[in-house]
């Protein structure tokens, strides 16, 4: 049986920079390690809660794939994936007409 953990995660600030870093057990006990992209330590408290909410709710996945997409790989997928609106049929037309000369 493993030993229960005394936290859910941690903040903390790697040796090679001023960047905070957020580490967490997934739901399979596999721990995870990520880079919280600020300097501010609420704003890294606030990222690692929203993770454990995830992971509580079994979100976890989702939510980290969904920060992970490029911004390019976002327009392809939601092309693909959002229907397009047929263009309507347009109500007045203006006859075509020839110049006229006086």
């Amino acid at each position: 049986m493993a030993r229960p953990s005394k936290h859910d995660g941690a903040v903390f600030k790697r040796n090679d920079g001023k960047i905070l870093w957020i580490t967490y057990r997934n739901r399979e006990g596999k721990r995870i390690r990520e880079s919280t992209f600020t300097e501010d330590w609420q704003e890294a408290q606030r990222k690692l809660r929203e993770r454990l909410q995830a992971r509580d709710d079994k979100l976890l996945e989702i939510v980290r794939k969904g920060e992970q997409l490029q911004s390019s790989t976002w327009v392809d997928f939601s092309w693909k994936t959002i229907p397009s609106r047929p263009s309507a049929p347009r109500k007045h037309t203006r006859p075509i007409c020839a110049p006229v000369c006086i």
